[in-house]
């Protein structure tokens, strides 16, 4: 389920850091576009709505 982009913005350090998964991993998300993120001069930032679907996504999966 999609929806609107809100909430903190987080760097892909903070971001993996929220999903319990590795830098480089996270990383790979991003550059695959498996996650969304807007670039900034001092790298991607990461939506908390990108991360929180990706995570249900992942539930779902798994069901």
């Amino acid at each position: 389920m999609a929806r609107e982009l809100y909430g903190p913005l987080f760097s892909v350090k903070k971001a993996a850091n929220y999903l319990g998964i590795g830098i480089t991993r996270t990383y790979k998300l991003v550059n695959t576009n498996i996650l969304k993120s807007i670039k900034d001069k001092n790298g991607s930032l990461i939506a908390k709505s990108v991360l929180d679907d990706y995570i249900e996504e992942q539930y779902q999966k798994s069901s």
